[in-house]
């Protein structure tokens, strides 16, 4: 579940190229797709035909979003898509990557058709249900796991409420932004507060920069159902542990690395909070 398995990095480099042109064609021409998965085996590939009811929309979704480089990293890496004209070779088409790092909507749709072609491409439920919470992970940071929303946009504190924060913010900076979103501050005792009914409990941490450094962050971490704190640091899987792999019993007393200013402790909830 996206609660027990589900990010904000401030400095994120995007490798992107001029958009390419994929005609709407008749048929006979197909998409070849490759999902980057494996490291030393050979990645599933399988094609998606022009009679298939996503081919129009995914070829529509080449053609506007611009095409992204691959990152080496192991494990899920994206997709490349050939559009092939009828009777040619793979080498022949127009070649477009759809990375983790670029547009989950497209990511989402290509996986999806794998589905049908399980036996053709050799992939398995495994690797399917893995690159889908790959895409997740990828697209959704700490904000988006501490208030349990799923948005695939890296959601900023403020960002649904249109409150600005400057360009040299503080930890108070990303509270107020947070209170545009919905959520609600709440104070603090000597031990861990506990939420309004139907509420959760959330805790903003800050990064601060060193004098003469643009070099700041923020981080969030949830209260969970089993009385411990759980968090997502940046693009990577969810954990239970502080930085020194102990289990999170008071955000304010665990280790945060660099996150050394505990900004306040806040309230949640689905229904109430919006995040874009």
């Amino acid at each position: 579940m996206w609660r027990n398995a589900l990010l904000v990095v401030n400095l994120c480099v995007f490798g992107f190229v001029a958009g390419k042109s994929f005609p709407e064609v008749n048929g006979g021409w197909h998409i070849h797709v490759t999902l980057h998965v494996f490291s030393g085996r050979v990645d599933p590939t399988w094609t998606i035909p022009y009679s298939h009811v996503d081919y129009k929309e995914i070829i529509q979704l080449m053609g506007t979003k611009p095409d992204s480089r691959l990152f080496s990293r192991l494990g899920y890496k994206g997709f490349t898509l050939v559009h092939v004209p009828p009777g040619h070779f793979v080498t022949s088409g127009s070649h477009y990557n759809a990375t983790v790092t670029s547009y989950p909507e497209l990511e989402m749709k290509i996986l999806m058709t794998s589905l049908e072609k399980k036996e053709e491409s050799g992939i398995d439920e495994y690797i399917i249900d893995h690159t889908k919470q790959a895409i997740l992970e990828d697209h959704n940071n700490c904000y988006n796991y501490a208030n349990n929303k799923i948005t695939d946009t890296f959601a900023q504190p403020g960002r649904a409420g249109s409150c600005e924060i400057g360009t040299h913010p503080t930890g108070n900076d990303f509270k107020r932004a947070a209170l545009c979103d919905g959520l609600k501050e709440i104070l603090t005792p000597r031990d861990v507060p506990v939420p309004d009914s139907g509420w959760n409990l959330v805790a903003l941490v800050f990064w601060p920069p060193k004098p003469g450094s643009m070099l700041f962050d923020f981080h969030w971490y949830r209260l969970d159902g089993n009385s411990r704190w759980s968090h997502k640091p940046g693009r990577t899987v969810a954990t239970n542990v502080d930085d020194s792999k102990k289990a999170i019993r008071d955000p304010r007393t665990a280790d945060r690395g660099p996150y050394t200013e505990f900004v306040a402790f806040l309230e949640t909830r689905q229904d109430k909070v919006l995040l874009i």
